[in-house]
């Protein structure tokens, strides 16, 4: 199956997701930090990408992607609750093969989510 990497402060909400998608077959690693990104993207060459929308003070998920894409066009899902939708929904609109998946979220509706992205032909490798 697919690799996908996880970057969420939320470590909770981080371990469900790999869980969730680990039953589904897919490869999955989680980081906590921004600074790890490049080398980890370089090294584990994801298929897929999930991110907070809102990571820290110092870094926005949407900031994160748009340096990440510097590099690297993998798809991207940003995992948001209502607020961070509303103040980063413009920056997320603007960042092509990105979609959002707001909490609360459902288990299958996760997976769904991932599978959407995984098969659509821009993503194919």
């Amino acid at each position: 199956m697919s690799k996908i990497l996880i970057l969420e402060i939320d470590n909770s909400l981080s371990d469900n997701i790999r869980e969730i998608l680990q039953m589904e077959g897919h490869k999955l690693l989680e980081i906590d930090d921004v600074s790890d990104l490049k080398d980890t993207i370089n090294l584990f060459e994801p298929d897929l990408f999930i991110i907070g929308a809102f990571l820290e003070r110092k870094a926005s998920g949407p900031a994160a992607v748009n340096i990440m894409r510097e590099c690297h066009q993998i798809p991207v899902m940003f995992i948001s609750d209502v607020y961070s939708q509303v103040h980063f929904e413009k920056d997320i609109s603007e960042i092509a093969n990105s979609t959002i998946l707001t909490k609360p979220f459902k288990a299958k509706d996760l997976v769904k989510k991932v599978d959407e992205i995984l098969i659509s032909p821009e993503n194919q490798r």
